[in-house]
């Protein structure tokens, strides 16, 4: 992510109404009830905002907690975790980014954001990875290209917390190192 964006909870202020991801339906929910899900305490909105346009949104990401049944994970990694028939794990519910900067890698970065932000809450509640439901079909290999593993034939695509946790540390030596 550019050094001019950064990510931050949605508040009031934040210009929901202009943001435009070229997809209607996801574009309705976060104009219209992305708030007041943060509201009510269904799921946390974060919002991608340029520094120097700080109210207008760019791109965002949903977070909520959710279980996955064990036995819906790769057989490998059934095994990293207590033989109970439901794991909990943190849900990336819903991610847009704005058409004015689609297909310059903003998205990956986005969702490497939310991967960093359940490994932290992963200290405070628990939690066994990060499951995704994709939309269409169309957008599998994106989440497949950033470590998630699709669950079967459904849409869902799921992230154990080992893996994410070896992508940042990965991370944190690569600019140690300078590169």
């Amino acid at each position: 992510m550019q050094a001019t964006y950064r990510m931050e909870k949605l508040r009031r202020e934040h210009h929901r109404a202009s943001f435009s991801s070229g997809d209607t339906e996801l574009d309705r929910w976060f104009h219209q009830y992305a708030y007041q899900n943060m509201k009510r305490g269904v799921s946390v909105v974060y919002v991608l905002i340029d520094n120097i346009q700080p109210l207008e949104v760019i791109g965002f990401y949903t977070l909520s907690a959710a279980t996955i049944e064990l036995g819906h994970l790769p057989t490998e990694w059934i095994k990293l975790y207590p033989k109970y028939p439901l794991v909990p794990v943190a849900l990336l519910g819903r991610l847009g980014i704005s058409t004015t900067i689609q297909g310059q890698g903003i998205g990956s970065a986005v969702v490497a954001d939310a991967l960093k932000r359940a490994e932290r809450l992963q200290a405070d509640i628990g939690l066994a990875g990060v499951l995704v439901q994709a939309k269409t079909v169309h957008l599998i290999p994106f989440y497949e290209r950033l470590g998630f593993r699709r669950l079967g034939q459904s849409l869902d695509l799921f992230i154990p917390m080992q893996l994410i946790r070896k992508a940042i540390t990965a991370e944190i030596e690569s600019d140690k190192q300078g590169l």
